[in-house]
């Protein structure tokens, strides 16, 4: 039995973790898309950022960065990489999901 539960937990907990965790990023995508225009969305950015543990970036209709929370100081400095990944989740039905390690971002 403990063979069993230790085998379904190494073959499903990563699969697990990543739809929690998407689901968790579309429903943070939605309520800011909801909510773009009110006043205190800064605010309520920084705290979905960091209860969440994720980045969360506003671009004006140029692409430049208006607002970043929780995304390490030069994540969206290259323009270029921006787009692709903008064009990625064009040709995804507007989602794309860049695995990325923490470590990578300090």
């Amino acid at each position: 039995m403990l063979l069993f539960l230790w085998i379904s937990e190494i073959l499903l907990l990563d699969t697990i973790y990543k739809k929690t965790k998407t689901d968790t990023i579309m429903e943070v995508g939605q309520y800011i898309s909801e909510n773009i225009n009110h006043p205190n969305i800064e605010e309520y950015i920084e705290q979905i950022a960091l209860r969440n543990d994720v980045c969360i970036a506003i671009f004006d209709h140029n692409g430049t960065p208006t607002y970043q929370m929780g995304c390490s100081q030069n994540e969206f400095t290259n323009p270029s990489r921006l787009f692709e990944r903008m064009n990625d989740a064009y040709r995804n039905n507007g989602t794309f999901i860049e695995e990325v390690k923490k470590t990578e971002v300090l």
